[in-house]
């Protein structure tokens, strides 16, 4: 989707390929810089199901 997003600010002529690249580069730094990755765990499980003709999600956490 972010590249289609460049892709289209180039095409308009509002943004030139050195915009949209420094804006790629600069989200993704920033992305790296604050937030972590995700650790799957087998602590943490969701559960999609029916009951009674209704949908059900559930949540399990395991201490």
């Amino acid at each position: 989707m972010a590249g289609y997003v460049g892709y289209s600010r180039i095409k308009a002529n509002k943004h030139d390929g050195w915009d949209v690249l420094t804006g790629a580069v600069l989200g993704t730094g920033i992305a790296y810089l604050f937030t972590k990755p995700y650790k799957q765990s087998d602590k943490f499980r969701v559960t999609l199901g029916s009951f009674n003709n209704h949908k059900t999600v559930g949540f399990i956490y395991q201490f």
